[in-house]
């Protein structure tokens, strides 16, 4: 770009920062709503996977 179009190159750059950092911050949230309400849920999967893959068969 030519040196014309910096201000706008700094105005642009900015803007995306923004948003990427809303929808970080976003994203962040909502995984941990998400994990909040599979904590219950997952010890019962880990339970079942321990179940069906457990380390022995991985070795034989």
């Amino acid at each position: 770009m030519t040196r014309k179009c910096g201000w706008i190159n700094e105005i642009l750059k900015r803007v995306t920062l923004e948003r990427y950092e809303n929808r970080r911050k976003e994203i962040i949230h909502r995984k941990g709503r998400d994990l909040q309400k599979l904590a219950g849920k997952k010890l019962h999967i880990d339970k079942n996977l321990k179940e069906r893959y457990s380390p022995m068969d991985e070795i034989v």
